[in-house]
């Protein structure tokens, strides 16, 4: 999930920053807003409670799975409008949509209840 998070920012980050210097100032916002989100999930999954890892991972995955489905014509094209060269554009891409579909398929097969956790022993 941390992974995916780094590859969708990346690669929208890219892709927001073609096309300069005609690049808004709602753009820039956007792409502070992103980066930071990312910086938040990637906190989370790191030092985060258990549920909230797991929820944090599961919005991650459908982020990646969005931005790698919209991002997803640079892959076939010849031409990747991107500010960033065009094969990290391609893989950060990849990397967002096979995260994020991995990510999903992962946090969903995880079946683990707290019954399953150790419980401290009764003194």
């Amino acid at each position: 999930a941390a992974i995916t998070a780094v590859a969708m920012v990346v690669a929208r980050t890219g892709r927001d920053l073609y096309g300069r210097p005609e690049v808004t100032t709602g753009r820039y916002v956007s792409i502070a807003l992103g980066v930071a989100l990312a910086l938040f999930a990637v906190e989370r999954l790191f030092r985060g409670r258990e549920g909230v890892k797991l929820i944090v991972a599961m919005i991650t995955g459908v982020l990646g799975m969005v931005q790698g489905l919209t991002l997803l014509p640079a892959l076939w094209h010849g031409f990747v409008l991107a500010a960033i060269p065009a094969e990290i554009e391609r893989v950060c891409i990849g990397l967002a949509l096979g995260g994020g579909v991995t990510t999903l398929i992962v946090t969903f097969a995880d079946t683990r209840t707290e019954l399953d956790k150790p419980q401290p022993l009764a003194s």
